[in-house]
């Protein structure tokens, strides 16, 4: 496992953050603590097998602001009031 600061656009250039030692996991489960700033970051889970062509990759979100989350939570009640309003006048 491979942690890079960015959104895995261009891994080569990317700054690796974490890294994990390979080793056999008997119940399957890689555990794990990196200290990261806030930012965009890609998880990257590599196999021993170099025959691999794809490795798996996960973006990961620390401490940022999911802008469409809030206009969605805004949007709702915001409806919610100018039906109101239209109803009443």
């Amino acid at each position: 496992m491979r942690v890079t600061r960015g959104n895995g656009k261009n891994a080569a250039e990317g700054e690796i953050v974490a890294t994990s030692v390979q080793a056999t996991h008997p119940d399957g489960v890689l555990r794990g603590e990196a200290r990261l700033d806030e930012g965009l970051y890609t998880v990257t889970i590599e196999s021993g097998q170099r025959n691999l062509t794809r490795h798996p990759q996960y973006l990961l979100r620390v401490h940022m602001i999911d802008y469409p989350k809030v206009v969605m939570s805004i949007a709702g009640p915001l409806i919610g009031v100018l039906l109101f309003a239209w109803l009443v006048v």
